[in-house]
């Protein structure tokens, strides 16, 4: 009896070192309204907390108190109380993510006001994750809302992706092949955003939303970002023999291109078979 206790135990502290691995590993960036940003999983999660209003009876009804007269109406209440708690919060943190370059999401809707109701309507199809709990006489809910994937926000931001081949090099190089790129921001003032560029040193596009694939940016986003080199679904993007690049600069008003020498970007689009695994976005980018 006390082995099998203490294999529990250890499965206990292996799985509760695990699930903080994966946490860690994880880029995070909690926001102005509370929101997380996930950007390892494309994700914006948010919480409210919501007072349970008591449940009447007869001797209430004479005071005007406040209140229901079922628990289950009770309980919805504070449920669409804390349900549009959570999309406002979530309304205003997608608005502030960073789109690319220029733009922050709700700069760019600004530009198309079509964009705007039509994300509006997205939005009144319930598409957030929710985990709903009740403690004593409080409501709990969480809502995430994932951006790629099956919901497809992405496309719905921009529809125009692909339909640009990448830049030839025809000075006779070598060609060498690679599985993906890892690139190590870990140094630099970065921000992720949803639509980042790769740039040579003299301004020239050497990855940008035009050259990809639209069905894997819908599915896993442009880049992949982590925290640790060492995270599995890092390796798993970018394969086994990936390309590791050092940036010499981040430019753009919100600070999400990056620059690479010349000839490191002459090398990464060497090969057609590099080309068609940064086209399918096989990117991670290291970020602290």
């Amino acid at each position: 009896m006390e082995t099998r206790n203490q294999v529990k135990i250890f499965l206990m502290i292996l799985f509760s070192f695990f699930m903080s691995y994966q946490i860690d590993a994880q880029v995070l960036r909690k926001d102005f309204f509370g929101s997380v940003v996930n950007w390892s999983d494309y994700s914006i999660f948010v919480e409210s907390k919501e007072e349970i209003p008591k449940i009447l009876v007869e001797s209430d009804l004479i005071q005007s108190e406040f209140g229901f007269y079922n628990l289950s109406d009770s309980r919805n209440y504070s449920y669409k109380r804390a349900k549009s708690s959570n999309r406002s919060k979530l309304n205003r943190s997608l608005e502030n993510l960073y789109f690319d370059e220029n733009y922050t999401i709700g700069e760019w809707m600004d530009q198309d006001s079509n964009l705007k109701s039509k994300i509006i309507n997205y939005y009144n199809g319930d598409i957030e994750i929710e985990n709903k709990k009740i403690h004593q006489n409080f409501l709990s809910l969480k809502s995430t809302l994932v951006l790629r994937g099956n919901n497809n926000l992405i496309s719905m931001l921009y529809t125009e992706l692909g339909g640009e081949d990448f830049p030839e090099y025809t000075d006779g190089s070598p060609e060498v092949e690679f599985t993906g790129l890892l690139i190590d921001l870990r140094d630099h003032q970065f921000n992720p955003s949803l639509f980042p560029k790769i740039q040579n040193e003299y301004g020239a596009d050497l990855f940008n939303k035009f050259m990809v694939h639209p069905a894997s940016v819908q599915e896993i986003g442009m880049v992949g970002y982590y925290s640790n080199p060492k995270d599995p679904n890092l390796i798993k993007r970018i394969g086994k023999n990936p390309y590791k690049l050092y940036p010499i600069q981040i430019t753009g008003k919100n600070k999400t291109n990056i620059i690479l020498p010349y000839e490191e970007g002459k090398k990464i689009l060497s090969s057609s078979i590099t080309k068609r695994n940064l086209k399918l976005c096989k990117i991670a980018i290291l970020v602290n």
